[in-house]
């Protein structure tokens, strides 16, 4: 048996990668630490360790180089800001490259209001400063893109008066390979 590959290290420790490792080459790191993502790079795919971070074996000297991630491969509750970076590199350099991602927890509320009935299509959703967020659809669903601080949630009529406070609660775990998680609210 043999054994084949690279190491490299770097500020952030070491990483290793199942090519060897040219002379010009770059780190890829996920600015949040998800392992098993696959990063396109011009020696071939690599996928990131539990920290986040991939060796792009090799760049190609003086002309651009192509690194992207795999969005398919990144958990349904991680988006990503840009997948793509092209990079242009001296000979014997080595560059870090940071892709934004960031981890939500979108989630489908379906709101009541304190006498049974759903919450009236139209109505819409504030955060605790006010900001507006979404307005209800049938059925009292309310689509809230990021619930990850469990904010508090009101009800608003069109002068942004509160009209109620939409109780709920999440499970204490999030499915990371849901696109979003359903719950139920009361709006009080």
């Amino acid at each position: 048996a043999t054994l084949s590959g690279g190491i490299a290290a770097h500020e952030h420790g070491l990483t290793f990668t199942p090519y060897s490792v040219k002379d010009t080459f770059a780190i890829a790191r996920l600015s949040e630490p998800e392992s098993g993502i696959e990063i396109s790079t011009p020696q071939g795919r690599v996928w990131t360790d539990y920290w986040g971070q991939a060796v792009v074996p090799g760049l190609t000297e003086w002309r651009k180089s192509r690194i992207e991630v795999n969005a398919n491969t990144l958990p349904k509750s991680m988006d990503l800001a840009n997948g793509i970076k092209n990079v242009s590199v001296a000979h014997a350099a080595f560059k870090e490259l940071e892709f934004k991602v960031l981890n939500t927890r979108r989630v489908m509320l379906e709101v009541k209001q304190a006498d049974g009935s759903w919450l009236p299509k139209g109505t819409s959703i504030v955060d605790e400063k006010n900001n507006y967020l979404v307005s209800a659809v049938d059925s009292g669903r309310v689509f809230i893109t990021d619930m990850s601080n469990n904010p508090a949630l009101y009800a608003v009529d069109d002068d942004m008066h509160r009209l109620c406070q939409i109780n709920y609660h999440l499970s204490d775990t999030q499915d990371k390979e849901a696109f979003y998680e359903m719950a139920k609210g009361v709006c009080k």
